[in-house]
């Protein structure tokens, strides 16, 4: 059944001339639920104008107010603005002034009280300048509600009246005007609820590993449209029995959209795992598995770290995406580096990481051993890993050209490396002047 929300004329029994005035309680439309199977109203908003009718320039009208009732139980007041109709630049010369207020009536009903006034000069305190006052009809006021219940079905429609209690027009010498009131009726029809089973879409990755922090995004629908579940369970199941219980983690992304993010435990047995995901949607229902694979190690994969951030390392497999693992999870650490390749072993097994992505530099070198600090922690290496060269010397001072960059260290600390090129060829060039030396004494002898 079609939620229908019907605001409709209703007016009173003291029925006055046609020619009088009147204020109105009057829809712009009939709003209707643009589901087809499942209106749900609860929460939408609509418009009511109050409005003034059939008034002539020669009543006078500047000013008008109302009091409306509604049922709090049903519809909740968003907003209370002033309508087009006194800002009329024809007779609206000076400015208007418009307020309002929500209160409660001593039955618990909701009232709604308005005014709105044409402002007179405000020099003179009179209307002697205007030469036309309200004319026809128009707007005085647009109230926005909000619905905040809707019964459901078998239940039948709910409904109130937005009443006109209480209603006054004035002239421009405070005088009264004589006119009709004209209330509303809202109506908003049950809710009815699906009874096909909701769709349940699950993305899951084909492999994890130990320690990787895996993502599950959980999608569900109605006859093609997302919709949020009114519960939603989540199971993981291995080797035929309850793994672990992950509803807790259930995060809402955005409307029918769900994600879990878990990390897969350093010790999981590799294998074959399945995702249960059960929901529902008031009376609707929906099951949905899907299965991936846990390994025990990466061994063999050629897995290797691009990006390391709070300790969870970016690790991309050829063929397998990206995965993320956690480093201390996996007891990983440095056991070999060529250049700016470091080899972590780990639970995982080996894995290989380019130590500009962890932000590697050398900071000491004492004789062959030189230490790095990185987003890794400490490591220390040989020298000749990082494919270090005497790029030159000053005094008791070696800059040392490394695959890192360039460091200082004290001459004595890099004798190891003094059969580099340039630390052989400063050499050499000693040995030349000592043996020029030698010959030029040997020639002043003779």
């Amino acid at each position: 059944m079609l939620l229908l929300v019907l605001l409709y004329l209703a007016a009173l029994t003291d029925v006055h001339a046609q020619t009088d005035p009147s204020i109105k309680v009057e829809p712009e439309i009939n709003i209707r639920s643009p589901y087809a199977v499942w209106p749900n109203y609860v929460n939408k908003t609509f418009e009511v104008n109050v409005t003034i009718n059939d008034i002539t320039s020669e009543q006078k009208l500047v000013a008008a107010d109302f009091f409306l009732a509604y049922n709090k139980t049903l519809l909740e007041v968003v907003s209370v603005t002033e309508g087009p109709f006194f800002r009329d630049t024809r007779w609206n010369l000076a400015g208007t002034f418009f307020i309002s207020f929500v209160e409660n009536l001593p039955d618990g009903s909701g009232v709604i009280k308005a005014m709105d006034l044409i402002y007179p000069n405000l020099d003179t305190g009179s209307y002697d300048e205007w030469t036309m006052f309200p004319t026809g009809s128009g707007t005085l006021a647009t109230i926005t509600f909000m619905a905040i219940y809707q019964p459901i079905a078998p239940q039948s429609s709910e409904s109130c009246s937005l009443g006109l209690i209480d209603s006054m027009f004035r002239d421009f010498i405070n005088s009264e005007i004589p006119h009709d009131q004209v209330s509303g009726e809202y109506e908003v029809t049950p809710l009815q609820l699906p009874r096909t089973p909701i769709d349940i879409d699950i993305d899951v990755g084909t492999i994890y590993f130990r320690s990787e922090k895996a993502e599950f995004n959980i999608l569900t629908s109605d006859y093609g449209k997302a919709v949020d579940t009114t519960s939603m369970n989540a199971y993981l199941y291995y080797n035929g029995s309850l793994f672990i219980d992950l509803t807790n983690e259930i995060q809402h992304v955005a409307t029918g959209l769900y994600r879990i993010v878990y990390t897969i435990p350093a010790d999981a047995e590799g294998g074959t795992y399945t995702l249960l995901v059960e929901g529902e949607f008031f009376e609707a229902k929906g099951t949905r598995i899907r299965g991936f694979l846990i390994s025990s190690t990466l061994e063999g994969l050629g897995a290797s770290v691009t990006e390391i951030e709070n300790n969870i390392a970016t690790v991309v497999v050829p063929g397998l995406d990206q995965i993320k693992v956690n480093l201390t999870a996996v007891n990983a650490r440095v056991i070999d580096v060529q250049g700016t390749v470091a080899t972590l072993n780990s639970t995982l097994g080996v894995i290989k990481v380019n130590l500009t992505a962890v932000n590697a530099r050398v900071i000491d070198v004492q004789g062959t051993v030189a230490t790095l600090n990185s987003t890794l922690g400490v490591i220390q290496t040989d020298v000749a890993n990082l494919k270090a060269n005497v790029a030159s010397i000053n005094g008791t001072t070696a800059t040392l050209s490394t695959a890192l960059g360039d460091v200082n260290a004290k001459l004595g600390d890099v004798q190891s490396i003094a059969t580099t090129t340039l630390y052989a060829a400063s050499i050499l060039s000693a040995l030349a002047v000592v043996l020029a030396a030698t010959i030029l004494i040997f020639i002043r002898k003779k």
